[in-house]
């Protein structure tokens, strides 16, 4: 099965300016998704959906193909990924391109590393009739604060809470929610170009581990990933010199 994999990078952001290319550990943030996308040795090719040139210079130095700009202004924030994936698919099919499913990753999630991907596309490939896998990661909220609802009356356990033999286990308890993230994404490509709707809908979700799914948005985020490195955790490793950026 042939896969390619699709990376956004926009101009567009709120709280950390040009984040997708935000200097960190000695490189644009882009690059370490580029990196572990081609350590990862799963993509026929490997595209960044950009609608700037500086951008697109950048994603070409670190290794990713980018055969055509997005239409000025287009990406942003606030769009989904159903618009730009959208985009770029009939772009490389009407050049001729062909691949029977894609990948989108996060430009900003530096701990996403090689072998998460390869996670991910073996999960995706062992099961045919899988035609999305989407990437999650679990969040836990202790029973303490939550309010449980029964018989109309409202009961909030917190840590000051009374424990009795008939709380305790509930106030120890603690309940799993899995919130997407933007890690990674894969998609069958015909089933995505027919708007994700099949007789036999298969949809997975894939579990991220400790920081993969973790995403730089923000200056706080910035503060956090840079405690990460200092503790350990790694980033893909990255052999040129880091591209120097003078201004957007």
């Amino acid at each position: 099965m042939k896969i390619i994999a699709l990376i956004p990078a926009s101009l567009n952001s709120r709280k950390l300016k040009n984040k997708d290319i935000y200097n960190f550990n000695g490189h644009p943030l882009l690059a370490y998704t580029i990196s572990s996308a081609i350590q990862s040795g799963i993509f026929s090719s490997i595209v960044c959906v950009t609608d700037n040139f500086i951008y697109g210079q950048i994603a070409k130095y670190y290794g990713a193909s980018v055969p055509v700009l997005y239409p000025k202004n287009f990406l942003s924030e606030d769009q989904s990924n159903r618009e730009w994936v959208s985009w770029a698919l009939s772009y490389l099919i009407n050049e001729g391109a062909s691949f029977d499913a894609f990948a989108t990753l996060g430009p900003t999630n530096p701990f996403r590393m090689p072998e998460m991907i390869q996670r991910a596309w073996a999960q995706f490939s062992a099961e045919p009739k899988t035609q999305t896998v989407q990437s999650v990661e679990k969040l836990l909220y202790s029973q303490e604060s939550v309010w449980k609802i029964e018989k109309g009356t409202e009961t909030l356990y917190s840590e000051n809470s009374q424990i009795n033999e008939s709380n305790k286990n509930e106030i120890d308890s603690t309940i799993a929610i899995f919130a997407k993230n933007c890690c990674i994404e894969i998609h069958q490509t015909s089933y995505f170009l027919n708007g994700n709707k099949g007789k036999d809908d298969q949809i997975q979700p894939f579990l991220t581990d400790s920081d993969e799914g973790f995403m730089i948005t923000s200056y706080q985020d910035v503060v956090k990933a840079e405690y990460n490195l200092s503790i350990g955790k790694q980033v893909p490793s990255i052999d040129l010199k880091s591209y120097l950026i003078d201004s957007i």
